[in-house]
């Protein structure tokens, strides 16, 4: 078993690498789980299931990153937290558009769609897990703080962008 003692052993590189590596591991986890449902029961049974599993820990990590970084309940804070998260750590994104009450987080490659493509299997309409999770997310830093889809799959997207959702602050 791992201590905490034999984390602060290893160099500083070797220690984020191991970080990478776990989120690696979260994220092979998430694919087949995802995979094998919707090959089983169908892409909406599939869907169902990773908003109920994925989102769940999306929130959670929200609070939990909340915490560890101190962090307010403000676009800053939304961004750190993408920054850090799990759910994150796979993907390449950019945000735009950034302001004190709004934030357009846009994601720019996805692994996990592109894997699929190369399998030879469509785009997985994850707008259906991303919608109630990114809600999720918006409500974990801020309960006045909203996410509007602008586009998912399987909406239509250009190659360099997969997804694009919009955060605000309501006053």
């Amino acid at each position: 078993m791992h201590t905490r003692e034999q984390y602060l052993e290893l160099p500083k590189e070797r220690l984020v690498d191991y970080i990478e590596l776990i989120h690696k591991n979260f994220w092979t986890l998430q694919g087949h789980y995802v995979l094998e449902l919707e090959r089983r029961y169908g892409e909406d049974v599939a869907m169902e299931f990773d908003d109920i599993a994925f989102g769940r820990a999306a929130e959670v990590q929200v609070y939990r990153l909340r915490k560890f970084f101190n962090l307010g309940d403000d676009i800053p804070a939304l961004m750190k937290i993408f920054d850090f998260s799990e759910f994150c750590s796979n993907i390449e994104y950019e945000f735009l558009d950034v302001s004190d009450k709004r934030l357009i987080w846009r994601v720019t490659k996805c692994p996990m769609q592109i894997d699929r493509l190369k399998a030879g299997l469509p785009e997985i309409a994850c707008k259906l897990v991303a919608i109630p999770t990114n809600e999720k997310i918006a409500k974990a830093i801020n309960p006045k703080m909203k996410s509007t889809c602008i586009m998912c799959p399987p909406d239509p997207h250009p190659k360099d962008r997969w997804c694009e959702f919009e955060f605000k602050i309501e006053a």
